[in-house]
């Protein structure tokens, strides 16, 4: 019966191990977790549904990525302390929070935080792809840093507090993508999400970036 619900071996193993009286608990978190999971699948699919149809994440109760103004600026050296960690989806905030718990503490012990919160994805965070990521806080001692991050272009756009969650930020990183599509950019580097220093604890809102290159002279057309 527990197979016939897809709970996986491992789990039943776990299960039938537990003193009775802790059994029922375990089957009722086991759905309790399946139902969030199924909850996830469905917004997910209808958000994919209708990008499929439409060719695009624009359209009536989308957050499409027409919504999002898109703006180009230069990003200037900048000495970094990280933390990569492999997440999915659904762990992606906690992760977030910890390495920058932990990577803010470090800072305050070099000379302090620079600027603002970087999380780059240096592979797809899906319900069960897991990245990489990397959380990176700007040090204001270089010597002390991680690495540099190198002077580029950056393509970048804001994401208000009820966008931020996945999968709707979705429709930042298109917008971000398609832009640098438009003016003849190639990418320099993963693409990003950067949260100011008075949202760090928060996380409620941000700015989704992509470093872009492009031939001499381009910027001034």
């Amino acid at each position: 019966m527990l197979r016939r619900i897809d709970m996986p071996l491992d789990q039943i193993r776990e299960l039938l191990g537990l003193p009775e009286d802790e059994r029922s608990a375990f089957v009722t978190r086991y759905r309790e977790a399946e139902a969030q999971r199924h909850a996830r699948r469905q917004s997910l699919a209808r958000f994919i549904e209708h990008a499929v149809a439409e060719g695009s994440l624009d359209g009536d109760g989308q957050p499409g990525s027409s919504r999002f103004e898109v703006s180009l600026r230069t990003v200037p050296d900048s000495a970094v302390l990280t933390s990569t960690r492999h997440t999915s989806a659904r762990e992606l905030p906690d992760v977030i929070h910890s390495s920058a718990a932990k990577l803010l503490q470090l800072a305050d012990g070099r000379g302090g935080a620079s600027g603002g919160l970087i999380v780059i994805y240096h592979g797809q965070v899906g319900w069960e792809s897991d990245g990489p990521i990397e959380v990176c806080v700007p040090l204001r001692d270089a010597k002390r840093a991680h690495r540099m991050e190198s002077e580029h272009l950056q393509l970048f756009t804001h994401v208000l507090s009820e966008d931020v969650q996945f999968p709707r930020i979705l429709a930042a990183f298109e917008a971000v993508q398609m832009r640098a599509r438009q003016l003849g950019f190639a990418s320099a580097g993963p693409p990003r999400e950067i949260y100011t220093p008075d949202d760090q604890e928060s996380l409620t809102r941000c700015e989704v970036a992509l470093p872009v290159t492009t031939n001499e002279g381009l910027l001034n057309k």
